[in-house]
């Protein structure tokens, strides 16, 4: 039996930038200057409007190293449905 390759139903910044053909850093901007995404204590976080249409999802993770306390930070993912979202959000503002 072949093994099927298993693609991921969400995506990270990076990753999505890429996809987009731009760079994290760009993306990040105009998700900020659109409204989209806002600075929380914890990280870089949908606004609460934009993560109810199932486009943003958020993953708490926490770092532990020696020495040190536990970071606690939060990661916004673009799920599949986000991404195309994006990609027709991003061209209607080209045009």
């Amino acid at each position: 039996m072949k093994a099927l390759p298993i693609r991921p139903t969400t995506f990270e910044l990076d990753t999505t930038a890429k996809h987009l053909g731009i760079s994290r850093i760009a993306l990040t901007t105009e998700l900020r200057a659109r409204g989209i995404l806002h600075a929380s204590g914890h990280g870089l976080v949908p606004t609460p409007a934009h993560k109810n249409t199932g486009h943003f999802l958020t993953d708490n993770r926490s770092v532990q190293r020696t020495g040190y306390p536990t970071r606690h930070y939060m990661v916004t993912l673009v799920t599949v449905q986000g991404l195309a979202w994006l990609e027709a959000e991003l061209r209607r503002s080209e045009s």
